[in-house]
């Protein structure tokens, strides 16, 4: 029975351990910041670091590093990208933050084995069609962009795991159905007045930032928010609690400062109900 609970053990765990070792992998490898000296050694090239290079266009040798893995090209001044990234067809983390992008690139949306994807901070306003074949994605920073439409697609990656909607000067939440997996959710600094029951229906979801946004409720029932450690809805317009947030299991961390509305009772509630958590008023 023993071994039998171990074998299941590890079944359940591989996807994490898989990833641990990933990642660590690819810390111990050198990273190249300089494309002559990448081609120089095609097939050694697992990182990649052209970030703060003034760059308009991602070099065409770039598709020429077949096991590349991790490639940053964030803080340029890149508007568009006309090469074909499926060739890199081992990439798993692309940066991009911090450049000119108005749309995410059709070739991005092709890269299958991708599991981080960094857009902070261009200029995109929707997503692609096409955005829902990324498959595998388990991180994805959409941070200060003008986001408007189509991320309802976001509901349909199967794998996404960490989500940050910071700064998109969002007033609706845009997603009916968010992922299921959905654990890291940021939605700091918007114009968001509620969120709605179909968040709270998230229940993997370890840390939720919705501070400095304009929230005047929560949901109703947040019951299956059973794995929440962290909470954050500092500076917003809250008056009352939902029931259910007073028998969070795992919380450890909840701020409500400069939320003036708050009635005092919620306080002292609180107080009652985690003893050895963090609380913030």
């Amino acid at each position: 029975m023993r071994r039998l609970l171990t074998g299941w053990l590890l079944i359940a765990l591989s996807p994490i351990l898989a990833k641990a070792q990933v990642d660590s992998m690819l810390a111990s490898r050198p990273v190249y910041r300089r494309m002559a000296h990448a081609l120089a050694r095609p097939d050694s090239v697992l990182r990649l670091d052209l970030s703060w290079h003034g760059l308009g266009r991602l070099p065409g040798g770039v598709v020429r590093l077949p096991r590349l893995q991790d490639l940053d090209a964030s803080r340029n001044v890149i508007d568009s990208i006309q090469l074909d990234l499926s060739k890199l067809n081992q990439l798993q983390r692309l940066n991009l933050a911090q450049n000119s992008l108005r749309h995410v690139p059709e070739t991005v949306c092709r890269l299958t084995q991708l599991r981080v994807l960094n857009l902070q901070d261009n200029l995109i306003r929707q997503l692609p069609a096409a955005f829902v074949g990324l498959q595998n994605l388990q991180e994805l920073d959409l941070s200060y962009n003008p986001l408007q439409a189509a991320t309802e697609l976001l509901g349909s990656l199967p794998m996404l795991e960490r989500l940050n909607l910071q700064g998109c000067g969002l007033t609706d939440w845009p997603l009916h159905t968010p992922p299921a997996r959905l654990q890291v959710l940021n939605l700091r600094t918007n114009r968001l007045r509620q969120l709605p029951d179909a968040l709270s229906r998230c229940g993997e979801l370890r840390e939720l930032d919705a501070s400095f946004n304009q929230l005047s409720e929560l949901p109703a029932d947040v019951s299956d928010w059973k794995q929440l450690r962290r909470l954050d809805l500092r500076k917003n317009q809250l008056r009352e609690l939902p029931e259910s947030l007073y028998a969070l299991p795992n919380l450890e961390y909840l701020d409500l400062r400069q939320n003036p509305k708050l009635a005092s009772s919620c306080r002292s509630r609180l107080r009652a109900a985690y003893p050895k958590a963090q609380l913030l008023f």
